[in-house]
């Protein structure tokens, strides 16, 4: 069985707790052993295959908020699970999906070959809290982040009639004046109030 199978196998049968890291490996009971840093079939969005430490590590805090997940993947240097993969990753290892796009079967040659050393977050953004753990601000940032509509997606819009919207605007706008035009004639009559009539 692939990796990405077991893990599946095990969340399913909330049997998590039976999967054991003994040095570079993950020992699930006695029925599976791969390697810690073995690439899945989960492709994420942006394209690279996540590894098995990855994925168990995600499955095992997926309660957290993203940020404080984030803060718990750097405090262990563990890559992260983007936000967009999180729930359908999820819904995936819980059996509420039997199947997802981002699952590559077989992987390419390329992807085959183990990392015991995956890159660790740029240093330079990391600042270090109380209990000696370091915390990504940068990470957290772009965790938060939501991917924005381009303009030709925001004009497909729905039960939106953007006619509607003009009109509705145009009005506003000759009300607006109307408003401004009957407040300077007013205007104008209250002076010449003041003022009296004009002698020749």
């Amino acid at each position: 069985m692939d990796p990405l199978s077991a893990l599946r196998d095990y969340t399913t049968r909330e049997e998590l707790d039976k999967i054991v890291r003994v040095n570079g490996e993950f020992r699930f009971g006695n029925e599976y052993t791969f390697p810690c840093f073995v690439k899945t079939a989960y492709r994420s969005k942006q394209g690279s295959y996540y590894t098995l430490e990855t994925l168990l590590f995600y499955i095992q805090n997926a309660e957290l908020m993203h940020t404080d997940y984030i803060q718990s993947a750097l405090a262990h240097s563990i890559p992260i699970i983007t936000f967009v993969d999180r729930k359908p990753l999820l819904d995936y290892l819980i059996g509420k999906l039997s199947s997802s796009d981002s699952i590559v079967f077989p992987l390419p040659q390329s992807q085959l070959h183990l990392n015991p050393n995956p890159p660790s977050p740029p240093p330079s953004t990391n600042v270090a809290v109380g209990d000696g753990a370091e915390v990504d601000y940068l990470a957290l940032i772009r965790a938060g982040e939501r991917p924005l509509k381009d303009r030709e997606s925001l004009l497909q819009c729905r039960n939106r009639d953007f006619y509607g919207v003009l009109v509705a605007s145009t009005r506003r706008e000759e009300e607006r004046q109307r408003i401004e035009s009957q407040s300077r004639k007013d205007g104008l009559v209250a002076k010449s109030r003041l003022m009296g009539p004009t002698k020749h």
